[in-house]
C-alpha cells in the first residue's frame, strides 16, 4: 500500500484547480508531515488522525440506525403486501379456471341431455 497523504489545518497553498500540482512541488518533507520512516501521516484539521472510509460508514450507520431499521421494515411490509396481491391474483386465476371448466362441463351435459330428450332434432339438423 502506498503512502497516505495527510492534510494540515494551516496549509493554504493558493493553487487553482486548472493548474496541475506535482507532489514534489508541495515539499512534504519541509512541512514536517512525514514520520520517521518517511511515510506520510494522515492529519485532519484538528491534528487527530483522519478516519478510514470504513470508520466513516460505521459512524454514519451508527447515527442513522433507527431510520435504517424503519426502511428495512417498510421494505419487508411492501414485499408482504406485493406477495398478498400476487397470491390473491393467483387464487382468482385458479378459481376462474375451475369455474370455466365447471361451466363448460355443465354446457356439455345440457347438450347431451338435449340429444337424449329430443333425438329427432339432431337428425333433422344434421
Amino acid at each position: 500500500m502506498g503512502p497516505t497523504i495527510h492534510r494540515k489545518k494551516t496549509v493554504s497553498v493558493g493553487l487553482s484547480l486548472a493548474q496541475p500540482v506535482c507532489v514534489s512541488d508541495l515539499s512534504v518533507e519541509s512541512e514536517g508531515i512525514l514520520d520517521d520512516i518517511g511515510k506520510a501521516q494522515i492529519m485532519t484539521s484538528t491534528g487527530e488522525e483522519s478516519r478510514d472510509w470504513t470508520e466513516v460508514v460505521v459512524q454514519w450507520v451508527g447515527a442513522r440506525w433507527r431510520w435504517l431499521i424503519v426502511g428495512v421494515l417498510l421494505l419487508f411490509a411492501f414485499n408482504n403486501l406485493v406477495g398478498l396481491v400476487v397470491g390473491t391474483m393467483g387464487l382468482i386465476a385458479v378459481a376462474n379456471g375451475v369455474l370455466g371448466r365447471v361451466l363448460k362441463a355443465k354446457r356439455i351435459v345440457q347438450q347431451v341431455q338435449g340429444l337424449v330428450t329430443h333425438p329427432d332434432d339432431s337428425e333433422k339438423s344434421g
